[in-house]
């Protein structure tokens, strides 16, 4: 026998939902490491600017080349 998905429904406002709570746990599990990935490198180019002195344009070419080359 095959499982049916139960309905949806309306939310309190009356607007169907389009997403149960799996799909929402499902989609913050892959947004987290996009977020651990966007802080690190706002950290790593705040050091280089403020503390080691390099220029934000230097530590934008360093991390593009960096990423280029880990494409490859």
């Amino acid at each position: 026998m095959a499982k049916t998905k139960k309905e949806l429904g309306l939310d309190s406002m009356g607007v169907q939902k389009s997403m149960r709570l799996t799909d929402y746990l499902g989609d913050g599990l892959g947004q987290l490491p996009l977020n651990i990935m966007s802080c690190l490198v706002g950290q790593l180019t705040y050091f280089y600017t403020e503390k080691v002195g390099l220029a934000a344009g230097m530590v934008a070419t360093m991390l593009l080349i960096a990423k280029v080359f880990d494409a490859f």
